[in-house]
């Protein structure tokens, strides 16, 4: 629209940057807590593969070394689990706090949204009786004119 001004511009700008850069948090925090989760899963499925493998060999001769063995990699994964679940409820929380942050910049941004479309509003209504005025001079002028012409005659 030509001749308005946005006075609150450079803060619109700011805070759209500020919305942005959480947004971008969010997506990390989100992508950390989905590889964790991921990384628990492959070690869950690492136990289950230990499992199939000790039934699997249990009718054949296995050394004993190599059952403690497997027994000491199935604990070591149930800790390496217990750290994966730590670290999960450690990523929640960084999710939960970068979607606050984001909600808390959105609501920011959309209240210099709000103020700008009252602005264009009023712009629009201002514009409206100016053009109303403008046009209500010209037809008085030309009523005036018009009689002046008459009156001459």
């Amino acid at each position: 629209m030509k001749g308005f001004v946005f006075k609150f511009e450079s803060l619109e700008k700011v805070r759209k940057i500020r919305e942005d850069e959480a947004l971008l948090g969010l997506a990390r925090a989100q992508t950390a807590l989905v590889q964790a989760r991921q990384k628990k899963q492959e070690l869950e499925q690492c136990i289950i593969d230990s499992y199939e493998r000790k039934e699997k060999n249990s009718g054949s001769d296995i050394p004993p070394s190599q059952i403690a063995i497997e027994a000491e990699f199935v604990l070591g994964t149930k800790v390496r689990i217990l750290h994966a679940e730590r670290f999960i409820l450690k990523s929640e929380r960084a999710v939960e706090k970068s979607l606050r942050t984001y909600l808390s910049a959105r609501r920011q941004t959309r209240m210099i949204e709000i103020l700008r479309e009252r602005a264009i509003s009023n712009f629009k209504t201002e514009s409206q009786k100016k053009d109303q005025r403008r046009t209500d001079d010209l037809m008085l002028m030309r009523h005036t004119f018009q009689q002046e012409e008459r009156e001459s005659e």
